[in-house]
């Protein structure tokens, strides 16, 4: 809750979504169902929601147009999004397991153990901590369960 020092000139006013939908002479959107756009303003939020919308903005308000198209816009993009993150993900994986095989063969499987493998800045102790750290949270889990049980406390990289 703000309190009353605070101004909260710009930020978002909650009208903001009766004003869009019911009043759409003024928003200069053309809203063929009512509830769901009010449904889809309040799912997405005003600050995400806007950023779609600003592009149609005029000197006197917003381009007449119909607010499927800020829908679609919106449901594009998060398509799109999910599509990219998929994708790095993919990326991701493959140069974390390529980076790894290279150290494992180079270095050993335990090279990441080894302060020689870092350069001098290298806060070894911190990051050995951490992995120990890691290890211990998730000491449940069936990757470390199994590990522990073949390779006793030794983790290959």
């Amino acid at each position: 809750c703000a309190s009353a020092s605070v101004s909260t000139r710009g930020f978002y006013n909650p009208k903001f979504i009766d004003a869009l939908t019911d009043e759409p002479a003024k928003s200069g959107f053309q809203i063929d169902n009512w509830n769901l756009a009010k449904d889809f303003v309040t799912n997405v939020g005003y600050y995400r929601l806007r950023a779609y919308i600003l592009p149609f903005r005029t000197a006197s308000g917003y381009q007449r147009m119909d607010f499927n198209r800020i829908m679609q816009l919106y449901e594009f993009d998060a398509t799109l999004r999910a599509w990219l993150f998929e994708v790095i993900g993919e990326i991701e994986c493959a140069i974390r397991a390529r980076f790894s095989s290279y150290l494992a063969q180079e270095y050993g499987p335990e090279c990441y153990l080894a302060t020689s493998t870092f350069d001098t800045n290298h806060k070894h102790e911190k990051y050995v901590a951490r992995i120990e750290n890691v290890i211990q949270r998730n000491r449940t889990s069936p990757i470390i369960q199994h590990h522990q049980k073949i390779y006793g406390e030794h983790f290959p990289i």
